[in-house]
């Protein structure tokens, strides 16, 4: 069974993820590390953050394996940019 509780340090950052995180998936990953850590069960969890249960899993390896930086998103691959700064802050 995978212990979802987290220490004293472990709990501010998550609620650092929660409150002042710029990036959005950060924060609703953090919601779904604290909410774990409070009890609710893998499967309540996806329900009410309306993801799949496997991401809440995935989430907390990453949480585990990399802190709040494993909880944003991951480079894409694909073709990359043509289009520097200059010509995107023109648009």
């Amino acid at each position: 069974m995978i212990d979802y509780k987290l220490t004293d340090a472990e709990l501010e950052q998550i609620q650092t993820g929660m409150h002042r995180s710029s990036k959005a998936e950060v924060r609703q990953r953090s919601t779904a590390i604290h909410l774990l850590h409070l009890g609710h069960s893998p499967e309540e969890v996806s329900q009410l953050l309306a993801v799949s249960m496997g991401s809440i899993y995935n989430w907390h390896k990453r949480w585990r394996t990399d802190g709040l930086e494993g909880l944003e998103n991951k480079a894409k691959s694909g073709r990359p940019k043509n289009a520097d700064q200059a010509y995107c802050d023109l648009l």
